[in-house]
């Protein structure tokens, strides 16, 4: 059996705390995160100052350790021990950009090695791995094992590090909940469009397109065509409100690509 630098953590209460956590278990992967980031975190007494009597403080710093504003805090310390330091903030991007893509690119690898059912997936591959190739961005692959962002195994790589490889684009996924799941999806998406040095734009639209399914509806020929009036309207409106997002873009981009996901 396995034991891990937290197995090793003798305050029982605070070791549930960082497994119980949604963030901090998983940067609880990387050792240096743990000891210098997440457990002087957790210790700190304002975490759990003016706890009521009777407050569990193991829950509230479950709450804090869940928490991703809170957790930033040990990514941007490991960061600040880690060569990256030394960085510019241009730099900086550049290299977390490529482990991201060093990332996408081994897992998609690995799908092609075990599916063959992976048509777009191969293109995308195609994609990373020629634009990766020309080393454009002024960094191998390499420049990540030596600066600690990745190993040469992808495999065996903590999922600490492939978090800090999303530069905050994440999002938890709950069981059975297909919303999460679109959350997720499309801050995977902006994380990939970022990484390949797409600038980012957010439209929340205001009605659920298409509407939401009611179930056991009775509706008449004069209920349908009145919904179906209401969503062509609802539709324009939320049209025009994407075309001036991409107006504005595009006023800003130059000659660059401009990409609508939806």
């Amino acid at each position: 059996m396995r034991t891990t630098a937290l197995d090793k953590l003798s305050d029982e209460n605070l070791r549930k705390s960082i497994e119980k956590g949604v963030f901090s278990r998983v940067l609880a992967g990387n050792v240096r995160m743990l000891t210098q980031g997440l457990i002087p975190a957790l210790q700190n007494d304002l975490v759990v100052e003016y706890v009521e009597e009777g407050e569990s403080k193991l829950r509230r710093r479950i709450a804090f350790a869940s928490f991703r504003y809170a957790m930033d805090f040990c990514v941007r310390r490991y960061i600040n021990l880690n060569g990256l330091k030394l960085k510019t903030a241009e730099e900086r991007s550049k290299l977390l950009n490529r482990s991201f893509r060093f990332f996408m690119r081994s897992a998609l690898e690995q799908l092609q090695r075990e599916s063959n059912h992976v048509g777009g997936a191969n293109r995308l591959l195609e994609a990373l791995t020629r634009d990766d190739g020309d080393n454009s961005d002024g960094y191998e692959d390499e420049a990540l094992f030596r600066i600690g962002l990745a190993t040469r195994d992808p495999r065996k790589t903590s999922s600490a590090l492939k978090y800090l490889a999303c530069d905050g684009a994440t999002e938890y996924l709950y069981s059975d909940d297909g919303y999460s799941f679109e959350f997720v999806l499309a801050a995977h998406l902006e994380r990939l469009y970022a990484a390949h040095g797409y600038q980012i734009g957010y439209v929340e639209l205001k009605h659920a397109w298409p509407p939401a399914v009611e179930r056991n509806a009775s509706l008449s020929e004069d209920d349908i065509k009145g919904r179906v009036k209401q969503m062509m309207e609802v539709g324009r409106e939320e049209v025009a409100e994407i075309v001036r997002c991409i107006r504005s873009m595009l006023a800003h981009c130059d000659d660059k690509t401009v990409a609508l996901v939806l």
